[in-house]
């Protein structure tokens, strides 16, 4: 599931570095973005791209503790860990930052309140369960760390998801660019984007028979998924109205 997880973080950032590195721009760079803008879309990008490689390298760390008592490795993953969070709280509020600028900017062609309520919830439950996991570690209590940090992680991929699917990867998913505001069809990419998410943690509960003790967790992704359910039958009756 690791594998899944970072696949789905690596690739869209990975795009965007290529894009910017030939054409000199970002792949969902806002239209006539002005200075500011793009230097607050290069800050986000550069930020989640350092925090995705850290996550992995954390993860590298703490499966090979797995294999062994590594006192060494051990403390560097703990020290790790604190440097990971606070940059991870740091790219949340640069994330944010960047999402208001580029729906104020160039609504039309991103970003509706579907799209702002599942990022938003998405990067809010993520951050919190991966401060939960550093504190089950703290307690000692290393299944629910790993548990809490794969669901943080793959909260997370969703919002890799959501990118790939935006910039056009899959074909069957409609192009919202033409699309108005009320459209119902724009909330495809964010509601797809967090079942795949809740589908990844479920695969790796169900591996780890863990699916009804983590409640919590299921309660997360009922939330999410009952607030996109909401805002999309608000669209659907705005829509036919």
């Amino acid at each position: 599931m690791l594998i899944v997880i970072f696949a789905c973080l690596l690739v869209p950032f990975s795009i965007e570095w290529v894009n910017f590195a030939y054409l000199g721009k970002w792949v969902q760079e806002p239209e006539n973005a002005d200075t500011a803008a793009r230097i607050v879309y290069m800050t986000h990008t550069a930020s989640a791209t350092l925090v995705v490689l850290l996550w992995g390298l954390q993860c590298a760390i703490g499966l090979g503790m797995l294999t062994g008592r590594r006192p060494r490795a051990r403390r560097a993953h703990r020290s790790l860990g604190y440097v990971v969070a606070v940059l991870t709280l740091v790219m949340c509020v640069i994330g944010f930052a960047n999402v208001w600028d580029i729906w104020i900017e160039d609504v039309a062609h991103h970003f509706n309140d579907m799209d702002i309520s599942g990022v938003t919830m998405i990067a809010i439950f993520g951050t919190a369960f991966l401060l939960i996991g550093i504190r089950h570690a703290r307690q000692r209590n290393y299944a629910l760390h790993l548990d809490d940090i794969v669901f943080g992680l793959a909260a997370y991929a969703s919002t890799g998801t959501l990118r790939l699917i935006t910039y056009g990867l899959f074909p069957l998913v409609p192009d919202i660019a033409d699309m108005p505001e009320t459209d119902p069809t724009r909330a495809i990419p964010v509601v797809g984007s967090a079942v795949l998410s809740g589908l990844i943690w479920l695969g790796y509960a169900w591996r780890r028979q863990v699916v009804l003790a983590q409640w919590g967790k299921l309660c997360t992704l009922a939330i999410i998924l009952a607030v996109l359910a909401g805002l999309y039958g608000f669209h659907l009756a705005a829509a036919s109205a």
